[in-house]
């Protein structure tokens, strides 16, 4: 083959593949620093975050309350700006994840320290940090429920999923002896990093919790629902021995775990993989 045929060839295949580039359709400047996104069957985008100092954007100025404050924002699919929404209380607040539940409400989960002020909820704080749920109307950006997991020491909330009948998950780790008792349910957490899912429906009642405690860290830190119920999530595990929904398993230490819990929280398999580095 010549040098003129290679050469051909390598200009026609990038003239393809130029031809067949994605296209950016908007960009949108940002408030304070946003980690988490989902968006919803309108293809409307929903990005959660945190605000640290005054900001002004489209004209309007927005500050957190103390340290670091929630801060959600919804843009439609053309990329205007629809509602900014922002959430906290005198200390640090985080948002950990956000999801849409298919019912015309926005979630968010996070992690709140001191007193947590949500439109007219007030969220007390009981120990070093809590986690919390809200939940939004999606059109307007309005608050319609906060509620929290509190108890002394540590919970973090830090990864949220809906299924298709707008039952919300949630999964977090506690701390530091961060052991509680929510809606009848107990976590038994110790001084290190246990795990916890937790299952509400759309008015925020608990129906269901597992745990997964041990030695070590034994973490949930990310999860994706079915559409039909029940959930995978994800994390670390550094405990020997890793006790999960009352059953022990052997995890020899240092790996990740990816287990599916069924619609009432019940293990339905489990796959603990021993892996250097994050």
């Amino acid at each position: 083959m010549t040098k003129n045929s290679v050469l051909a060839i390598f200009l026609s295949f990038s003239i393809s593949f130029i031809s067949t580039s994605q296209v950016v359709d908007w960009i949108s400047n940002q408030i304070g620093y946003l980690g988490h996104t989902c968006i919803d069957e309108f293809g409307s985008v929903y990005s959660a975050g945190q605000i640290t100092q005054p900001q002004t954007y489209n004209g309007q100025t927005y500050t957190s309350a103390g340290l670091q404050d929630l801060v959600v924002m919804k843009h439609a699919a053309n990329g205007s700006l629809q509602w900014v929404f922002t959430a906290g209380g005198a200390n640090t607040d985080m948002a950990g994840d956000i999801t849409y539940d298919n019912q015309g409400h926005v979630w968010v989960v996070g992690t709140y320290e001191g007193d947590m002020q949500a439109g007219s909820f007030t969220l007390t704080n009981n120990g070093q940090k809590d986690l919390y749920l809200i939940k939004l109307d999606a059109a307007t950006g309005t608050v319609l429920l906060a509620t929290s997991v509190s108890a002394s020491g540590t919970q973090i909330g830090q990864c949220l999923s809906s299924d298709a009948n707008g039952n919300i998950y949630f999964g977090g780790n506690s701390e530091n002896n961060g052991a509680f008792t929510w809606g009848g349910f107990t976590h038994t957490g110790g001084s290190t990093l246990d795990g916890f899912v937790g299952k509400i429906d759309g008015q925020g009642n608990p129906l269901a919790l597992i745990s997964m405690t041990g030695g070590g860290w034994d973490t949930f830190d990310f999860m994706e629902a079915t559409p039909t119920g029940g959930v995978f999530v994800t994390g670390f595990v550094t405990s020997t021995t890793t006790t999960l929904g009352g059953n022990a398993y052997p995890t020899n230490g240092n790996g990740k775990h990816i287990i599916k819990l069924d619609n009432n929280l019940n293990v339905a398999w489990t796959a603990f993989f021993n892996s250097n580095g994050n």
